[in-house]
């Protein structure tokens, strides 16, 4: 099946044939050099074709059992398998592990291999949990599975050993049934999530909601309020997000968040709103890092900006806070009920938040 990534390359994923044996070798030779976060190292995996030939059969004759390759150009870039227990008490549940060439990684190809496999696991009607095993270290990695809902379950104590140094390894897992396909805009789709909050993509029944939340006293005269028509047509736009923030089961909902510039030629996005229902709980704080976080790590922007109102001082404190940076005041730039306001223009760069991600 062909799938179209966002930078416009498109790439096929289809399951492993035994004529991909050879190329599956080679692939897997590389990515033993690239990677250091693999169970396995430069040099340490010796099958053969023939043999490789034989253990993608067994995964095309095991019916709950699923190997994927990702090709582009008729290379392969990425691969996924996935093997479920052995017994019938375990045959519910399996690991997965999934790996993406360096030269092709941040592409969204490990993505797109991951929600295959969840549209093949509810197909079969027969996998109900799916549990994986990170480096504990991997950031990039374990922020993709908490994207498309996988929790943290443990922790493995000195599980690698590279070059004399030990390394955690995180187990992680995901009940089938509570996640359903990540794929449809419109439909509430997840975009990301942190332990705490998640965003999720906003759906024309959150429109009352939004509309009653941006209107409240507190946060009315913080933003220029929206009409219904205005956030219904930004559901459409394809050069913004309109997303909802939760709590990261999903129980409450504290606010929303648009973002414009996603088809930004210059790689710079613009946070234009985000309102917060329960004010003093962190919440703000919390969707701030979760959104410089996709816009950086995800979106690849070199820059994240915005615009508050100049005497709204608590959201100043926090945007500073969290590293933007002052640029410039647009004077008396806005005229609400007859009186002038200004605007204070502030941004991150990529490189900022980086450094300010690695202070901790």
């Amino acid at each position: 099946m062909e799938h179209k990534l966002e930078s416009g390359t498109t790439i096929t994923i289809q399951k492993g044939k035994p004529e991909d044996a050879e190329a599956y070798v080679v692939y897997l030779e590389k990515i033993s050099e690239e990677s250091d976060f693999l169970t396995f190292g430069a040099g340490e995996l010796t099958v053969t074709a023939e043999e490789q030939r034989e253990i993608i059969q067994r995964f095309l004759d095991a019916s709950i059992d699923l190997c994927l390759l990702a090709k582009m150009e008729g290379e392969i870039v990425g691969n996924l398998t996935f093997r479920s227990g052995r017994r019938l008490r375990t045959a519910h549940t399996g690991e997965f592990g999934v790996s993406v060439r360096r030269k092709y990684q941040g592409l969204g190809i490990g993505g797109r291999l991951i929600s295959c496999l969840l549209d093949w696991a509810r197909e079969t009607g027969r996998i109900r949990k799916i549990n994986l095993r990170v480096r504990a270290d991997h950031n990039s990695a374990i922020r993709l599975y908490r994207k498309f809902g996988f929790k943290e379950e443990g922790r493995l104590k000195r599980e690698f050993c590279i070059n004399g140094i030990f390394f955690d390894v995180l187990t992680m897992g995901m009940n089938v049934e509570e996640n359903g396909p990540i794929t449809d805009k419109k439909k509430g789709a997840l975009i990301c999530q942190s332990e705490e909050i998640r965003m999720r993509y906003t759906t024309r029944k959150d429109l009352d909601v939004v509309l009653s939340t941006e209107q409240s006293e507190e946060n009315s005269r913080f933003i220029v309020p929206w009409s219904m028509e205005q956030h219904a047509s930004a559901l459409e736009d394809e050069n913004m997000m309109h997303a909802v923030l939760e709590s990261s089961d999903g129980t409450e909902r504290v606010g929303y968040v648009i973002v414009s510039g996603l088809q930004n030629p210059n790689d710079s996005i613009e946070l234009t709103r985000i309102v917060i229902t329960e004010k003093g709980r962190g919440w703000g704080r919390k969707a701030l890092q979760l959104i410089k976080e996709w816009a950086f790590e995800e979106r690849k922007a070199q820059r994240l900006w915005l615009d508050v109102k100049e005497y709204n001082t608590r959201a100043r404190h926090i945007y500073e806070a969290e590293g933007f940076i002052v640029e410039g005041i647009l004077r008396n730039c806005l005229k609400t009920d007859g009186k002038y306001e200004s605007l204070v223009l502030m941004s991150v760069l990529a490189h900022e938040y980086a450094a300010w991600r690695k202070k901790g």
